[in-house]
């Protein structure tokens, strides 16, 4: 049921939003999305009753492939700011892998994976 949810959302994601190369953005199959996602949804059970935090860079695709409760963990680093509109606001950081160091410096080591 849980795969068959986060495979929908992963598919209504895809549909709703178009690729813009100019921001080399890379999108995965929804079956590498359904099996990363199980990795990372694992790693965020991993961490001795606590939950994990992960960091999303450059990759919405995943991002928006897990369901709304397990983002709340969850920060995308991303250059497309439109990938901060709505419920996600609150996880979205701007992110240019042409300054890869210039990070709000309250996010330094404050990821898990």
């Amino acid at each position: 049921m849980l795969a068959s949810k986060n495979m929908n959302m992963q598919s209504t994601f895809h549909s709703k939003t178009d690729e813009n190369g100019d921001l080399n953005q890379y999108w995965y199959s929804e079956k590498t999305c359904q099996v990363l996602c199980a990795v990372v949804k694992e790693s965020m059970s991993l961490k001795g009753g606590q939950s994990a935090r992960v960091a999303f860079l450059s990759t919405p695709s995943l991002f928006f492939s897990l369901d709304e409760e397990d983002r709340k963990q969850c920060i995308l680093f991303d250059f497309d700011r439109s990938l901060s509109m709505g419920s996600c606001s609150s996880q979205f950081e701007f992110y240019d892998y042409n300054d890869p160091t210039n990070l709000d410096a309250t996010l330094h080591a404050k990821f898990d994976v």
